[in-house]
């Protein structure tokens, strides 16, 4: 039996031509498609405005393909950053280094719990560089809190429109995501303030977290009703050169005067009786100094004042075992390396002072200036 066979219509021939011809103009034009950085050169503005992408076919839009490569140290300028193409490298070993000044990028940090001008005015007056200054503030998610935000809003918006580019390089507001657990107005004092506590830790530690970037070097947390500081505390505090330092809060009277009454509980240098009678409870059990009437006999940063020799021994400072973070200075890799405001019991502590003992746990060192004074309203 013979088969016999049907040709080819001619013009298949002529698809199949056309279609290897398409595929090589194709992959010959390249294959990376997704590009954002040709827009710097055409005055295409969209991606910065509106975060969009475009799929750009044309050879208009032809551009050299990603690249990475490694750098040793020696390539790396003194602001420890290299832009090439898409990406940037980061040294973070350049933030240690003491004799680069342009790495002291300072991010400051406040739970904005209520809002003062004068805490904005203090900020103004201080003689560190600004524009080497970013601001984190985060606002409670309450009635008071979208009041206090109108009022960031339309006082940031008045520093920040003095200057083109800002007076500060950065400010941010974040809007916390969690309400504070509403408590019985009666339950007991100790319930009411670990639980505040607890509250706040996670505040600061969602705070931080958002906020830090890889050029940050020094972290200095500052209170809300902070309203009064020398102008040069940022210089002050970075060249005692500490992993954390933190300063002696008083309150100054209406008149000006100071009667260094005010107990900074949050600060303190741990007694041994104490130390080691808390050996014996629990260990999920916390213990909050000046809270529940229970007598410790801690050293408070104030007690270590020295009032006749103040101003000449400003800068003296004083190991110790707890602080507050009312104002208090940190080199950023305490936090990189993991420190942070313990929302759960850490040897019987929580927030601030679990958040100093656990930096002593990364084997840094927690330090006070008993006679630099900062005031509170």
């Amino acid at each position: 039996m013979v088969r016999r066979y049907r040709s080819l219509n001619p013009k298949y021939f002529v698809y199949l031509i056309t279609f290897v011809v398409t595929c090589l103009i194709f992959f010959k034009s390249g294959n990376d498609i997704l590009r954002t950085d040709y827009l710097s050169r055409y005055n295409i503005n969209s991606y910065s405005r509106e975060r969009t992408y475009y799929f750009p076919f044309s050879s208009r839009f032809k551009m050299p393909k990603y690249s990475y490569k490694r750098l040793d140290d020696n390539s790396i300028p003194d602001s420890g950053r290299v832009v090439e193409e898409h990406i940037m490298h980061f040294n973070l070993n350049y933030l240690s280094r003491k004799d680069i000044v342009n790495t002291n990028k300072v991010l400051i940090l406040t739970l904005m719990e209520t809002y003062n001008d004068e805490y904005w005015n203090n900020l103004l007056n201080l003689t560190f560089e600004k524009q080497s200054i970013e601001i984190g503030l985060m606002v409670l998610p309450t009635e008071e809190g979208d009041t206090v935000l109108k009022q960031l809003e339309k006082k940031i918006t008045q520093i920040q429109g003095q200057k083109e580019d800002g007076i500060f390089k950065k400010i941010t507001i974040l809007r916390a995501s969690d309400v504070p657990e509403q408590i019985p107005i009666d339950a007991d004092e100790t319930v009411i303030e670990l639980n505040k506590r607890k509250y706040m830790a996670s505040l600061r530690n969602e705070l931080y977290v958002s906020t830090i970037g890889p050029e940050t070097r020094y972290v200095l947390w500052l209170g809300s009703e902070i309203i009064g500081t020398p102008p040069s505390l940022v210089e002050d505090l970075i060249s005692v050169d500490k992993p954390v330092v933190t300063t002696n809060i008083q309150i100054q009277n209406k008149d000006n005067t100071v009667s260094y009454e005010y107990e900074n509980s949050k600060s303190w240098i741990e007694n041994v009786n104490w130390y080691n009678k808390l050996q014996g409870y629990p260990q999920n059990s916390v213990f909050m100094e000046g809270i529940g009437g229970i007598a410790t006999e801690r050293i408070r940063i104030n007690h270590l004042m020295d009032v006749t020799a103040r101003i000449e021994n400003l800068l003296k400072t004083v190991e110790m075992d707890s602080v507050s973070v009312e104002c208090t200075l940190i080199q950023s890799d305490v936090h990189r390396d993991g420190a942070m405001f313990p929302t759960f019991p850490f040897y019987h502590m929580i927030e601030t002072e679990g958040f100093a003992k656990m930096v002593k746990r990364l084997q840094y060192e927690v330090y006070g200036l008993p006679n630099y004074l900062v005031y509170h309203s």
